[in-house]
């Protein structure tokens, strides 16, 4: 299923592992568009292993490539990915959450328990697809990420929650594998590649992780776009 790779990194300990001195990522790399659907079923169960056990995985989506991890309480690799973001300074100031990929627009009904017979319409209509929405729940968007398994503040802030529906299939059927909501950020923003594709030779600043899955150039080659359910039940 995988390239020949070096031997394998001990289990993560920070997503600033250089690469300077080796021109192959320290990590499984699977060449996707290659493989039969039974094999693709497999990597799926794979990839679900490695993020259930808190390491993080460059993932192809619809939209970009996306390195992700599980959303778990007490995750050293969500920690982590939080910590790298902010020493970009790809946030603004406060707590920063990322977006939730989830599994299906039924799972999030479920998660968000919206009131709102428009919003529920929104979900079913645009997940899964090329639509990242931030819904306002105010005082209950903490009790909805619980109800996802996700840690405090991974996938909501200041009363938003962030969400959207990957239309992969192979990320949809890892996303249904893994118990606790799926986080993920651009890829390229770490170094891999240009967003649109996935770099085999990632810069040296690039953060190492566990599995990259390369499923040659994403569908759309842009990052989702933006759409906010207001409290009002109306949309922005």
């Amino acid at each position: 299923l995988s390239s020949p790779r070096p031997p394998r990194l001990a289990p993560l300990d920070a997503f600033d592992v250089a690469v300077r001195s080796n021109p192959e990522p320290c990590m499984d790399w699977i060449d996707l568009s290659r493989q039969t659907d039974a094999a693709r079923e497999d990597v799926a169960r794979r990839v679900a292993e490695v993020l259930r056990a808190g390491q993080a995985a460059v993932l192809p989506t619809d939209t970009v490539y996306a390195l992700t991890t599980a959303a778990s309480p007490g995750s050293r690799a969500l920690e982590h990915l939080r910590t790298a973001i902010a020493r970009r300074r790809l946030a603004g100031p406060g707590p920063y959450a990322s977006t939730w990929h989830a599994p299906s627009p039924e799972r999030v009904i479920e998660v968000l328990r919206p009131t709102s017979p428009l919003h529920r319409r929104i979900i079913r209509r645009l997940l899964p697809g090329p639509v990242r929405l931030e819904v306002e729940l105010g005082k209950d968007a903490p009790e909805a990420a619980a109800r996802a398994g996700a840690a405090p503040g991974s996938i909501e802030r200041e009363g938003v929650l962030f969400v959207r529906g990957p239309d992969h299939p192979v990320v949809r059927a890892v996303a249904s594998e893994v118990p606790e909501p799926l986080v993920a950020e651009r890829a390229a923003l770490f170094g891999w590649g240009d967003g649109r594709t996935i770099s085999a030779t990632p810069a040296s600043d690039a953060d190492a992780v566990d599995l990259a899955l390369d499923d040659g150039p994403t569908r759309y080659g842009k990052v989702s776009t933006v759409l906010r359910l207001t409290a009002r039940g109306g949309y922005a």
